[in-house]
């Protein structure tokens, strides 16, 4: 049904602009991303937040449609490959849970730091009225709707710890994650692989993998990905003309909607049984863009 109304909205604007337009033009852009999740953070016993989340670089590329209603004012809508992401940090207290190789689970308390960099691929389709002022200024705001077609991540993750019967744990698996074509634990046969960090924690065997793909650390089940397909936020941009179709560019996109699904929302701190608790939390898209285009 999302994907319906999706579709819709695009077509609507499409017939409804052209109608009205009088001139139709055309414009080309590339250029970088600087990109984070705003983010709710786990807090610790005492309320101080456990988690970070910092900007990575990623870049854009497409093009598309300007609809001219008059020499000053208009529409544009284009089509981009468009990098966003972030880097979340965790650094505190946290409980782990390890899968025995009997399908039982040894919980450790201890403390935990992850750096995760995480790269989402999307297929932005902006839709943007836009005013001119004077010669070398354009000022635009609309709606970005976002297609999600990849998603990566790589990172580590550090645990130092005791088990519940005082078992020591040091430990530290390297990350590599592809959220689309990973599979989740029950998928994953972790015992033939070569590189494996073999653990005797309360006196039952644990196997690790060096490099964890994703899902793997939290027993996931597949069926779904950690992030959402769809995003919708706001977009706005100024560009300054250094000629009449040379531009640079300046824009900020500010999505609206939750972009993990919420069933990957994982607790570090609070456990019950053989599953980590979830937590209702929060997290979209704030990306800054530098560009270079042509307008014509």
């Amino acid at each position: 049904m999302k994907h319906i109304i999706f579709l819709f909205l695009i077509l609507m604007s499409g017939s409804v602009t052209s109608l009205i337009a009088q001139e139709t033009g055309y414009g080309f852009e590339v250029g970088l991303n600087f990109s984070r999740f705003l983010s709710d953070s786990e807090l610790d016993a005492n309320g101080n937040e456990l988690e970070s989340f910092e900007t990575v670089s990623g870049f854009h590329i497409g093009g598309g449609l300007v609809l001219k209603f008059t020499d000053n004012f208009g529409m544009k809508t284009h089509i981009l490959f468009s990098q966003m992401g972030g880097k979340n940090i965790y650094n505190g207290e946290a409980i782990h849970l390890f899968r025995a190789e009997d399908g039982t689970f040894v919980k450790a308390f201890g403390i935990r730091k992850e750096i995760l960099n995480i790269t989402n691929s999307y297929i932005d389709i902006p839709v943007m009225g836009y005013a001119k002022i004077g010669s070398k200024i354009e000022v635009s705001a609309g709606l970005n709707f976002s297609l999600l077609v990849g998603s990566i991540a790589d990172g580590l993750l550090e645990f130092d710890g005791l088990t519940e019967n005082a078992n020591p744990v040091n430990l530290s698996i390297n990350l590599d994650y592809n959220y689309g074509n990973d599979d989740g634990f029950s998928e994953t046969d972790i015992s033939q692989r070569i590189d494996n960090i073999e653990l005797l924690l309360d006196g039952k065997q644990v196997i690790l993998p060096a490099v964890a793909p994703a899902y793997y650390l939290d027993y996931a089940e597949t069926g779904s990905s950690f992030y959402k397909r769809i995003d919708v936020g706001l977009k706005g941009r100024v560009a300054f003309f250094l000629s009449q179709g040379l531009f640079l560019g300046f824009t900020a996109n500010y999505g609206f909607l939750d972009t993990t699904n919420d069933n990957f929302n994982y607790s570090r701190t609070s456990v019950t049984g053989d599953a980590y608790d979830l937590r209702n939390d929060k997290d979209t898209n704030l990306s800054l863009q530098g560009s270079v285009g042509f307008s014509f």
